[in-house]
């Protein structure tokens, strides 16, 4: 397994229906690692390189975006790289969508499907109206970063 297994190339990190392992991640190839990590441990490897932490990105984006619930994670600006959430972690439906690798998100009765450049597909009971919001804010992020970065 990958020691690092957070990367640009991911598109969603959710509880994995593995027995073994507790979350699963998809990539745009279509494969998928495993992970018994917790998501902090996870996030907090990826951001090393750039000297942050989970905690410090939550504080920059309640800062940001003036929000306190389901934040987005800026991974990397650079890369357009940024992690939304559409439920609370503790939800059976968890899941953290790589915001860049999303396509477009269609309704329909009692789910919406999430479908990624690559055409994969996920399917959630969230609400269009949430999940397009919380895309929204992650792009927002994004956005804000890359022009702080360019004012340097």
């Amino acid at each position: 397994m990958q020691s690092n297994i957070i990367n640009k190339n991911m598109t969603y990190l959710k509880y994995s229906n593995h027995p073994h392992f507790k979350y699963q991640i998809g990539y745009l190839d279509h494969s998928t690692s495993y992970s018994n990590l917790t998501i902090q441990t996870l996030i907090n490897q990826t951001l090393l390189i750039e000297g942050a932490n989970l905690k410090t990105r939550e504080q920059y984006a309640r800062k940001i975006l003036k929000i306190s619930k389901l934040l987005p994670i800026l991974i990397h600006a650079t890369q357009d790289f940024s992690l939304f959430p559409i439920t609370s972690k503790n939800h059976l439906d968890y899941i953290l969508i790589n915001s860049k690798h999303v396509d477009s998100i269609e309704q329909h009765n009692n789910h919406c499907s999430i479908i990624f450049t690559n055409n994969a597909l996920l399917n959630t009971t969230r609400d269009l109206n949430i999940i397009s919001k919380k895309m929204g804010e992650s792009l927002r992020l994004i956005h804000h970063q890359k022009l702080h970065l360019s004012n340097l």
